[in-house]
């Protein structure tokens, strides 16, 4: 394969614009502390829940997907 002079400069630029490993590294950092701290809020309101007890929570779903399948404001 061989490439013209402006595509070969296009090319080299769209691969020196890429991040570096460290700015890779941090971010995937930042998105996995982001997403450990969700897990955690998770979890807390599934503790909440059960606490509330299983078959009010579930007739709270069922209502909800109802009103879901059925377009409705689900309030």
């Amino acid at each position: 394969m061989i490439l013209e002079p402006d595509e070969w400069a296009v090319y080299k630029a769209k691969y020196v614009a890429q991040p570096s490993a460290a700015s890779v590294l941090a971010k995937l950092g930042r998105d996995l502390t982001r997403l450990a701290i969700n897990i955690a809020k998770s979890a807390e309101t599934e503790q909440g829940a059960s606490q509330k007890g299983s078959g009010e929570y579930d007739e709270e779903r069922k209502r909800y997907l109802l009103q879901w399948c059925r377009d409705e404001e689900m309030v």
